[in-house]
């Protein structure tokens, strides 16, 4: 077999995704702080409550992991 036969075309990518990105990219560069949370199991009743807490202090934006991280490496930060 020859490389040309197993090699796969390449995925297209959702628009949103690609959006998604890089608003991501331009808050991370904008802003000298990001925290990271880990939101699996939260209920939803908590989750309202940290927003309106934070509703005029902080942009809260909830991401996949893999967006952030495509995300992170664009805006340069590790």
């Amino acid at each position: 077999m020859t490389a040309q036969a197993i090699a796969r075309p390449a995925k297209k990518v959702a628009k949103w995704k690609l959006e998604e990105v890089d608003e991501l990219a331009k808050l991370i560069r904008d802003y000298p702080v990001v925290a990271v949370f880990k939101l699996v199991g939260l209920r939803a009743n908590l989750l309202h409550e940290i927003r309106k807490i934070l509703r005029d202090k902080a942009i809260l934006r909830v991401a996949k992991k893999t967006l952030f991280c495509k995300a992170a490496e664009k805006a340069g930060k590790p």
